[in-house]
């Protein structure tokens, strides 16, 4: 009988494992993914604006590397210091559309088809592989495929815990190039040990998808989701609620533009508190670095702003007391807004 773990159905099997991977790409990760939800409104001062800025810039994808997957977006490649989490996400997503058009039909395929099956690591644990479908060979609204990790080890520094599971809400075109989809994603304390950095995470998201010849728009949405990373018994974690992140990639332009906002907590080596991001102005990203959009960083009676300028420049306007003044400005190089610099 064909085993069930190589009988998942190939793009799903692809999502989950490049999701895998693309998180690790990420930075390490470890410890717990509590953040401190409950972390105090930092109040934000001439002392502390350049860590809460830097913490902004990986809250608000600011420091990502925004090279979309297999060249959707021809020649974006950020310059930024390290890929953000939740553009990953995106860039994993549409990467996995594509290979949608990969699948190949099956004539009478069985339907309804819901199994699970255990098997063993490469070197010691097991994954079991689950999957509620309509069919095996094809993709439909409500389809449902996960991995449960235990204790599996892949090899001498490749370790992998927990869950994560994609839904399927619905899916159309072939993505060569026209197509749109929406995936609801769960990570179910996902865990992840490479040569000794970690990533954890937790939480649920949307992913939805519309793509075309000139481009794509996707938008990200989050109730709560979490993840920790660690390095050389350094941690840091952050968590976010009320999650929106819009996207869009120009084929012509070769650019990507992006807006957010969300509450977050953090607990980074030189930063533990709370605030909420909006932007102000539309974030625009190309071969370059990002080459504007503005920030708006709310803290306890606190405001910080971030412009980003040519040539990898924030500039920081800091209102200590929301009276409308600003009280200090800086102009920092996004290198140096960098919250996981300790780490790593």
């Amino acid at each position: 009988m064909k085993s069930l773990w190589n009988s998942l159905p190939r793009a799903f099997a692809l999502a989950l494992i490049g999701l895998a991977v693309g998180l690790s790409g990420c930075g390490g990760g470890g410890g717990s993914t509590d953040s401190g939800d409950s972390a105090t409104p930092v109040a934000i001062s001439e002392t502390n604006a350049t860590d809460v800025a830097s913490t902004a810039m990986l809250a608000g994808n600011a420091s990502s590397t925004t090279s979309l997957s297999d060249g959707f977006v021809t020649g974006v490649e950020g310059t930024q210091a390290m890929p953000a989490p939740t553009i990953r996400l995106i860039e994993l997503a549409i990467a996995q559309a594509k290979r949608l058009n990969d699948l190949s039909a099956t004539p009478g395929a069985v339907t309804g088809v819901q199994a699970s099956e255990t098997v063993l690591c490469d070197v010691s644990g097991t994954v079991t592989a689950f999957y509620n479908v309509q069919t095996l060979n094809s993709v439909s609204p409500g389809d449902t495929v996960g991995l449960t990790f235990t204790n599996c080890r892949m090899d001498a520094d490749f370790l992998i815990k927990g869950g994560m599971a994609i839904t399927i809400n619905s899916y159309s075109g072939n993505f060569l190039p026209n197509g749109s989809m929406s995936t609801s994603l769960a990570l179910s304390n996902f865990y992840m040990n490479f040569a000794g950095a970690t990533f954890n995470a937790n939480g649920t998201m949307t992913i939805d998808t519309t793509a075309s010849s000139s481009g794509s728009h996707s938008v990200v949405r989050s109730d709560s989701y979490s993840y920790g990373v660690s390095y050389n018994g350094t941690n840091a974690s952050i968590a976010f609620s009320d999650y929106e992140l819009d996207m869009t990639t120009d084929t012509a332009s070769a650019t990507v533009t992006w807006t957010e906002r969300t509450h977050f907590s953090a607990d980074f080596p030189s930063f533990h508190g709370s605030g909420d991001i909006t932007t102000l102005t539309p974030m625009v990203e190309s071969s370059a670095g990002i080459t504007a959009g503005k920030l708006q960083v709310a803290g306890d009676n606190s405001t910080l702003y971030m412009t980003f300028q040519p040539g990898n420049q924030v500039h920081l306007e800091l209102d200590s007391d929301n009276d409308g003044d600003i009280d200090y400005e800086n102009t920092k190089n996004v290198y140096e807004l960098n919250p996981l610099s300790e780490l790593f």
